[in-house]
Parts: C-alpha cells; sequence; structure tokens
C-alpha cells in the first residue's frame, strides 16, 4: 500500500483524473465546453462599405461603391431636391438611371477594361481602365447643352443653308463638326482619375503629398475634386456643360470646345440674321 501511495504522488492531476475515468475527453480548460466557435462577427453596411473603399484601385472618396447600394426611390429623390441638396440630387439620378453602370467616386463608368501592368517590385498585376466615363452633371450636357446646339443648327441648316455658297456650308458644317466632336470628348474622356498609391514613387518621395479624403499619395498638380470624388491629374475644375471635371485628358478638348462655341453662335447668328 505504501508503494501505490508513493506513485500517486508522482502523478499530474490530469493523469489522476484519466487513470481513474478513463473515459472521459480531456480538455486544456475543463471550465468551457468543448468544440463551441465563437459566433462570427456580423459586418455592417457602413463596414462593408469602407473596406470597399479601402479597396479601391482609384484614388476616390468615400461613396458607395455602386449605384445600386444608394437608396434612389421617388421620396429620396424628392427630398434632396426640395431641401435644395442639387448634388446629391444628381447623384440619385444616377443611381435611378444608370443601376447598370460602373461607378467611380461619384462618375459613371459606362465601358472599362482589365488591364496588366508592372508595379514596382517588378511583379505583373491586373487593375480596371476606364475606356468612357461621364460626370455627375451628365444630365445637363444630355438635356441642355446638346438640345440648345443642336436646335439652333438644325434650325440654320434648313432655314439658311440652301441659299448659301458652298464654301459657306463647308465652313459651318466643319465647325459644327468640331463642336460636337470636342463636346463629345470632353463628356466622355477620362478627366485622368489618378490610381491609388500607398506609398509615393521611389525617388519622388518629397514631391508626393498624402491625401486623407482618397487615402492615397498625390503629385503635387492631382487634386481631390469634391463633386466627382476622385483625384485627378492636373484638375482645374468641374463644369456643369460638359458634366464632368476638366483635368490632364480632356483638357486640350475643353480648349477647343471653347474656341467652337463663339465661331458656331457667331456664325449661326449672322446666317439667320442676313439672308
Amino acid at each position: 500500500m505504501a508503494t501505490e501511495w508513493k506513485e500517486s504522488q508522482n502523478e499530474t492531476p490530469v493523469e489522476a483524473i484519466e487513470a481513474h475515468h478513463p473515459h472521459r475527453p480531456s480538455s486544456p480548460d475543463d471550465d468551457e465546453p468543448a468544440g463551441e466557435v465563437p459566433p462570427p462577427v456580423q459586418e455592417t453596411a457602413d463596414d462593408c462599405t469602407r473596406r470597399r473603399w479601402t479597396e479601391s484601385h482609384f484614388a476616390v472618396g468615400l461613396t458607395k461603391t455602386t449605384w445600386a447600394d444608394e437608396e434612389a426611390g421617388c421620396l429620396d429623390l424628392c427630398n434632396a431636391c426640395w431641401c435644395s441638396n442639387s448634388r446629391y440630387s444628381y447623384v440619385l439620378c444616377s443611381a435611378a438611371l444608370c443601376c447598370k453602370a460602373g461607378r467611380v467616386g461619384n462618375m459613371v463608368v459606362l465601358a472599362q477594361r482589365t488591364e496588366t501592368i508592372q508595379d514596382s517590385r517588378g511583379q505583373h498585376m491586373q487593375r480596371p481602365q476606364i475606356l468612357c466615363v461621364v460626370g455627375p452633371y451628365w444630365m445637363i450636357p444630355l438635356c441642355l447643352t446638346i438640345p440648345l446646339f443642336a436646335a439652333l443648327s438644325t434650325w440654320t441648316a434648313f432655314s439658311r443653308l440652301p441659299d448659301q455658297h458652298i464654301a459657306v456650308v463647308i465652313t459651318w458644317a466643319l465647325c459644327q463638326a468640331g463642336l460636337f466632336l470636342s463636346l463629345a470628348n470632353v463628356a466622355f474622356r477620362d478627366p485622368g482619375i489618378l490610381y491609388r498609391h500607398h506609398e509615393p514613387p521611389s525617388g519622388e518621395e518629397d514631391s508626393w503629398l498624402w491625401n486623407d479624403q482618397a487615402l492615397t499619395y498625390r503629385p503635387g498638380h492631382a487634386k481631390f475634386d469634391p463633386e466627382c470624388q476622385v483625384m485627378i491629374n492636373h484638375y482645374d475644375h468641374t463644369c456643369p456643360w460638359t458634366g464632368t471635371a476638366i483635368g490632364q485628358n480632356n483638357m486640350p478638348w475643353f480648349r477647343s470646345f471653347l474656341v467652337f462655341v463663339p465661331c458656331v453662335l457667331f456664325y449661326d447668328v449672322i446666317l439667320l440674321t442676313f439672308n
């Protein structure tokens, strides 16, 4: 009996319990029931929006990821218009009429493709490339700018051009073509939306600045457009008559548009006034 007692003194408490109860499962913590997994934390809508915002390839502000995420009911649209919140009312119009289109900030992406690039570490990666996009005020050129010039040009073409010299007809037609071509390239072209940079390029650390609105490093010439909610290279302003922001990619076409507008108006007024 003394020998058996000495052997039991060398046993740990867990070994002693398992020896007397061989069918009892061992557990590192007897107070917690085995096999229980804590319930997963449910992601809220705001958390999902912020997560998608940080995962975006483009330097955009904190907006909904898709147009379908916006609450674009008739009552919401009426409230936005009644409260004189014009910027939000345009966003709701885009959400209601362009729910199937893509979204970058407050801009409507009509066409895009995937391109393969090589990052600073020499690794290949894929990112979206915007081919066709319109700004948040696309309703203004669609319902006002284009119909205004089209109506004036149509009136001039049918009432005055048949009696004019061929040289007048050709120059008038060239001005009209230049006007609408410039307007289309301004309204549908990517103004220069910046891709998100989590760190400045090598060798340019001193010239690049951090922007909290888009969570990105940006060059000195890039600015954040609060109306389009995107970071744009060489941002100048947002033009409601063309419906979009004016930046690096569409600035030459915008200047061309500014040249053709007075030419077309002057030509039409002269032809309509003097027979």
